[in-house]
């Protein structure tokens, strides 16, 4: 009898310790943890501070060796973020750099859950002298799509180099700025604009040479709310620079009002032999209307079998704060179709319906499958009133999925030696209650 307890007490603790293993591996795989749920609820969050730079002076053309520090305040992943590295100037009193003479990008970089470290950088000057004023080495940070996280910046002092005199150097760009119904914002400050409002692009350039000058301005154009690409080219009228003296060349931003979004300008001034007179004159600026970001796409199961249900998790942003009001602009739910396929293309659930983009940050959408699956891809497209798209988004988890099903195999050959540990068990009591009886 003291050799059947010890049995019993020796096969209860492999059925414990195998039934909390199963249950471990089946909830850590098959479903998110609360943290990472909670991720769809924020959107990143940083901190970009402590930007250390190797001296307080350079000449032009020179490496600048610095490091900056930036802090995940989320307790999940924030991958794909980049930044840049620039040199500004023409501070204004709210201490915002209203002129980014040079700039260079860096990354993707990925930060952990809650992580902070130090990064290092490298970045050559421009070899262009853009005269004596406030300069400013300025670190900002975007998210893959584009949106700004935080930035921080430290000034310097920007001497001529050993270089002689270039084209560049006959002509200062200062005081630079965009105008929205008689109000001034720096270039970076991405001020709001609407088809009702007055804009106008303003680049005040010095004409140091001792004759009148033509410029051919042009101007490229850049969606950064997703995808980052050339929306458009602008070539306005050609301008004189008077010599010695501030001219004023004013850009009506009527010529490239595109769709609801944020975007980022390159100006780029040229002599009448096509050659540069400055650096890329850059800026910001914001569209109002009817706006759908989608920042992120998860699902709480990656395993894909006919009539079950699963959760999508959906992130977002809607309209941008308008810098003029100091509101939010009011739009109304968008119609949204979600489509979830595998690599072959066929179909295995779809969710059409409206989301209202400006309530909150996420949301929570069951699917039922229609079809098992192997691979996962992911459509979001989301139109406004007039049936056009505003915005799209693309992605699929494939490499997690093939991964999945080596794990899921694990986890049921587990089930099925749990269910036949409880079959000895139960085989093994029956005996000894026919021993008693």
């Amino acid at each position: 009898m003291k050799y059947i307890n010890y049995k019993i007490a020796k096969t209860f603790l492999f059925l414990f310790c195998l039934s909390f293993f199963n249950i471990t591996i089946a909830e850590g795989i098959v479903s998110l943890s609360q943290d990472q749920l909670n991720q769809l609820n924020n959107l990143p969050s940083v901190e970009v501070s402590q930007l250390l730079l190797s001296k307080g002076e350079y000449k032009t053309g020179e490496e600048v060796y610095g490091s900056f520090s930036i802090k995940n305040d989320k307790k999940y992943i924030l991958s794909n973020f980049k930044y840049t590295v620039s040199l500004v100037g023409d501070y204004n009193k709210d201490g915002i750099a209203g002129v980014v003479y040079d700039s260079k990008s860096f990354g993707p970089e990925i930060l952990g859950a809650s992580e902070k470290k130090d990064i290092n950088f490298i970045y050559k000057l421009s070899d262009t002298f853009f005269g004596e004023k406030d300069y400013g080495i300025e670190v900002r940070v975007y998210t893959g799509a584009g949106v700004i996280l935080g930035w921080v910046d430290k000034t310097v002092k920007i001497i001529p180099g050993s270089k002689e005199s270039s084209l560049k150097e006959n002509f200062i760009i200062k005081n630079s700025y965009i105008d929205v119904s008689g109000s001034k914002f720096g270039l970076q400050e991405g001020p709001t604009i609407t088809e009702e409002r007055d804009a106008s692009l303003h680049i005040v350039v010095n004409n140091l040479t001792d004759k009148t000058v033509e410029v051919f301005p042009e101007i490229e154009i850049y969606n950064r709310s997703v995808s980052g690409e050339l929306v458009g080219t602008f070539n306005p009228n050609k301008e004189n620079l008077l010599s010695k003296k501030d001219n004023d060349i004013k850009i009506d931003f009527k010529k490239f009002i595109y769709k609801p979004g944020v975007y980022e300008g390159e100006v780029f001034l040229k002599n009448i032999d096509g050659k540069d007179i400055s650096s890329a004159i850059l800026f910001r600026y914001i569209i109002i209307g009817d706006t759908a970001t989608i920042q992120g796409v998860t699902l709480d199961s990656t395993k894909i079998l006919k009539n079950k249900v699963v959760n999508l998790y959906l992130s977002y942003t809607g309209s941008p704060f308008d810098i003029i009001t100091g509101k939010v602009f009011e739009q109304p739910p968008m119609d949204t179709k979600i489509s979830l396929s595998d690599n072959k293309g066929n179909i295995f659930a779809k969710y059409e319906g409206k989301i209202d983009y400006n309530d909150g940050t996420s949301i929570k959408i069951p699917l039922t499958i229609l079809s098992s699956a192997d691979s996962i891809n992911i459509n979001i497209d989301v139109y406004n009133d007039s049936g056009e798209i505003i915005t799209s988004y693309k992605t699929n988890i494939d490499e997690g999925d093939k991964e999945m099903n080596w794990l899921n195999i694990f986890i049921y050959l587990a089930y099925i030696i749990g269910a036949l540990v409880l079959i000895y068990i139960f085989v093994l009591f029956y005996k000894i209650i026919i021993k008693k009886i």
